[in-house]
C-alpha cells in the first residue's frame, strides 16, 4: 500500500484498510479499529493500519493510504487517474463552459442579426441602383427623342432649315433694336 498525499477531500467507505499516523488515528478513533498488517515509516510518519468502521473524510492534502481497488473518485484525490471533462469535471470548470456556451451562442445571434440587416441594406442598395438606372436609360431616351437642343431657339430644335434661318435672322434683328 502506498502513502499519497491527497488532491482532493475524500470520503473511503466502511470496511476499507487504511494506513494512517497517530494523529490521525487519534481524531478518528470512534470510527476506526486497528486491522492486522504491516505499519509502514517511522517516528512521527509511521502509519498504522486501520479498519473503517463508517465513512471516513479526509482532506485535501492529507496524506494515507488506501488498501485494495480504489474507486475513480478516489484515484483522482490521491492523483492516480486524469481529470476528464465527461467523468470529473468541477463546478467551476461546468460554470465557466456553460458561461461560454451562452456567449457563443450570443455572438452567433448577433452574427445573424447583423447578416439580416447587411442583406437588407444589400437589397435597398440594389433597389435603389435599379431605380437609378432606369431613371438614367428614361433620361437618355428623352435626350435621343429629342434629337438634341438649339442654343438659337430657345431650346427648341426648328423644324426646317428655312426656319432656323428666320429664326436666326429674328434674333439678330431684334439685338440692333435692343
Amino acid at each position: 500500500m502506498e502513502i499519497r498525499k491527497l488532491i482532493t477531500a475524500i470520503t473511503v467507505g466502511a470496511g476499507t484498510v487504511v494506513l494512517l499516523t497517530k494523529a490521525q488515528a487519534d481524531a478518528r478513533s470512534h470510527l476506526i479499529v486497528k486491522a492486522k498488517g504491516k505499519a509502514v515509516g517511522k517516528g512521527a510518519e509511521k502509519r498504522e493500519p486501520y479498519k473503517a468502521l463508517q465513512l471516513l473524510n479526509f482532506k485535501a492534502k492529507e496524506e494515507l493510504g488506501i488498501e485494495g481497488k480504489l474507486d475513480r473518485h478516489q484515484e483522482r484525490a490521491c492523483g492516480l487517474a486524469p481529470d476528464s471533462l465527461s467523468d470529473a469535471a468541477s463546478a467551476d470548470d461546468l460554470e465557466a463552459l456553460e458561461k461560454a456556451k451562452a456567449e457563443a451562442e450570443k455572438a452567433k445571434a448577433d452574427a445573424d442579426k447583423a447578416k439580416a440587416e447587411a442583406d437588407a441594406a444589400k437589397a435597398e442598395a440594389q433597389k435603389a441602383k435599379a431605380e437609378a438606372d432606369e431613371a438614367l436609360a428614361t433620361l437618355e431616351a428623352a435626350k435621343a427623342g429629342s434629337g438634341g437642343t438649339s442654343a438659337q431657339t430657345g431650346g427648341q430644335k426648328p423644324e426646317n432649315e428655312a426656319d432656323a434661318k428666320k429664326g436666326g435672322a429674328s434674333n439678330e434683328t431684334q439685338n440692333q433694336t435692343s
